[in-house]
């Protein structure tokens, strides 16, 4: 059995990082860590805390040849501006190998688990 913790990472993709940057800036007063550019990954990102929140907004290098071919260019192709990803820290008190999710309970136990059921 395990438990669902805090929250580990959300990560929002955008069309345009500088605008979203300055809008958590002036929303949430962020405190950003890193801003920077990977030209393998084929995007330029920004993580940041939101109270203790952690967020990352990455945009696609779209004048990059073969930008549409990467994971994130992928995601922006099929669907535009929007949220892409969450992680949760999971608890549990098997060891990690043997903590198998079967995915037919995985549902149900994420539910049971929930500090919103």
């Amino acid at each position: 059995m395990f438990k669902v913790g805090k929250e580990f990472h959300l990560l929002h993709v955008v069309s345009d990082l500088d605008t979203v940057d300055g809008w958590y800036d002036e929303v949430f007063a962020v405190r950003r860590f890193v801003r920077n550019s990977m030209k393998a990954a084929m995007r330029k990102a920004s993580l940041v805390l939101i109270d203790d929140f952690v967020m990352e907004a990455a945009q696609p290098l779209r004048r990059t040849p073969g930008w549409q071919k990467s994971a994130l260019g992928k995601f922006y192709t099929r669907y535009g501006r929007h949220f892409h990803s969450i992680a949760w820290y999971v608890i549990t008190s098997e060891p990690a190998s043997s903590a198998t999710l079967d995915p037919r309970t995985v549902d149900a136990r994420l539910r049971a688990s929930s500090p919103w059921s």
